[in-house]
């Protein structure tokens, strides 16, 4: 089911980048961003594009337990998928007591 998931998460922001791209953006003015739990999606999709997160969290599991080690069987591995990108990728994150710096 979580490789499903991702997939179809991958089809439709493929089907959303060809559409910017359709529409006369070029790949090295397009950027990614996410916010919080949509950090996830923004590093799933390969690419050079550059991102930036906005109060990413770690994993799922390390939010919920309130750290940020890896878990086995982690849905949402941001750190492994961050390991992945070649771009530049920009952290921002202010004051937020939903998310700890250290997810950062």
């Amino acid at each position: 089911e979580k490789v499903k998931n991702n997939l179809k998460l991958l089809t439709d922001l493929k089907v959303i980048l060809a559409w910017a791209i359709k529409k006369g953006y070029r790949l090295p003015r397009i950027v990614l961003c996410g916010f919080s739990i949509g950090s996830y999606s923004t590093l799933l999709l390969k690419g050079s594009m550059p991102r930036i997160l906005v109060s990413p969290i770690c994993g799922l599991i390390s939010y919920i337990e309130g750290t940020t080690k890896k878990y086995e069987g982690e849905v949402i591995k941001n750190i492994e998928n961050a390991e992945k990108i070649n771009a530049k990728v920009m952290i921002i994150h202010g004051s937020d007591e939903m998310i700890p710096y250290s997810h950062a």
